[in-house]
């Protein structure tokens, strides 16, 4: 039986540090406050090679703050995959303009560029890929794509902070961009915060006269935008330094997962392809019973995330909001499947073992039960 303690190990250092940064917060005055927040802005514009960073207190202000700064509006067609969150998906909708999916590539999970042509029409003002799972999506396809048919480039980061694409940061590709930093820090903390990046000086321009320097911007939806909460800046002030290190422990949790499940035929691992560095906040298989896996996980201590098999354009929610209702089958057979498993960066190589003994057993009494019918 696995505890939490094989997952999450505290750093006293660490905790210090945040206590020390959110009491110097409540010490000083609301000035302060915002100018540390301007701080943080600032580090990550440089952190993310891009030209102008604003931080949003949700990201669906975020992302919607991001449409708005390209003027997309109702008319207009936003092509993107069906594995977007639901929050991203409400700002397209909250726009006016109609959602396009494209299916997915079975092998990265990312939009499958194959499909862009055909999704294609009149209407069509912005790509949206999203970079599910941490794993970059073709960006280099993708922005070829974007200026052959003059449309926007849109990044959604929300899963991939900190992975990069030959090089080169995801997020810095596009026009514009949004991130969360709800799913990416890999530490025992969670927050709603997220930041809208222009990669150009027309975004950052649009961007800054929506919102304004000190939420004096002309659009009376952004007259009042929240940026980021000054405590929660202070918090991921302190952690996101820690990252890259961070990140080199988690990609090496999943080096380990993929030689366990490279030679199972029955396994569908996530692997990094060629030129990438992903962001894993959990390594996703693709398993037959996966209800029954996560189950059996959950009750050795293993914490899993199963993926929703429910998709948008499945959804009588966004039904309304689709430019076309056809199936997507390689994402809703995907969607059966997902499962995440940890990757800590404090897990040992024996949790990972361990995890995986449990995988593989299931696999095999699954097996067993087919041959006996």
């Amino acid at each position: 039986m696995l505890k939490n303690a094989d997952f999450y190990q505290p750093d006293p250092a660490l905790r210090q540090r945040i206590i020390d940064a959110l009491q110097g917060l409540i010490d000083d005055d609301a000035h302060k406050a915002r100018a540390a927040v301007a701080s943080f802005e600032r580090d990550l514009t440089v952190w993310l090679q891009c030209a102008f960073c604003r931080s949003m207190a949700h990201i669906t202000e975020a992302a919607y703050l991001a449409l708005r700064a390209l003027e997309i509006s109702a008319g207009d067609e936003v092509i993107t995959s069906p594995f977007a969150r639901p929050a991203t998906l409400s700002a397209i909708c909250r726009t006016g303009a109609k959602i396009r999916f494209v299916d997915i590539n079975p092998l990265t999970l990312n939009l499958d560029v194959g499909h862009l042509e055909r999704a294609l029409s009149h209407r069509a003002k912005a790509v949206m890929p999203v970079h599910s799972f941490g794993q970059p999506a073709a960006l280099g396809y993708l922005l070829k794509f974007a200026i052959q048919h003059e449309l926007f480039l849109v990044e959604d980061v929300s899963d991939a902070l900190g992975a990069d694409y030959q090089g080169k940061s995801v997020g810095s590709f596009g026009d514009i961009a949004f991130f969360s930093f709800e799913r990416n820090l890999g530490f025992d903390y969670r927050t709603t915060c997220c930041a809208v990046v222009a990669n150009n000086e027309r975004m950052k321009r649009r961007i800054i006269d929506l919102v304004g320097t000190n939420g004096s911007g002309s659009h009376p939806v952004f007259a009042n935008a929240a940026h980021a909460d000054p405590l929660q800046v202070a918090v991921l002030s302190v952690l996101l330094p820690e990252i890259l290190k961070m990140r080199k422990a988690q990609q090496a949790v999943a080096g380990m997962y993929h030689t366990a499940f490279q030679d199972n035929p029955a396994v569908w691992a996530q692997a990094e392809t060629e030129g990438v560095s992903c962001n894993y906040n959990y390594y996703f298989i693709q398993v037959q019973d996966r209800e029954r896996l996560a189950m059996r996980l959950r009750e050795k201590g293993v914490p899993t995330v199963p993926f929703t098999d429910n998709l948008p354009h499945q959804q009588a929610t966004f039904k309304s909001f689709l430019a076309t209702h056809s199936s997507l089958p390689e994402a809703e057979s995907a969607a059966e499947k997902l499962l995440g498993l940890p990757v800590s960066p404090n897990m040992s190589k024996t949790t990972v073992e361990q995890i995986v003994e449990l995988v593989q057993a299931h696999i095999a009494k699954g097996a067993a039960m087919d041959q006996k019918d």
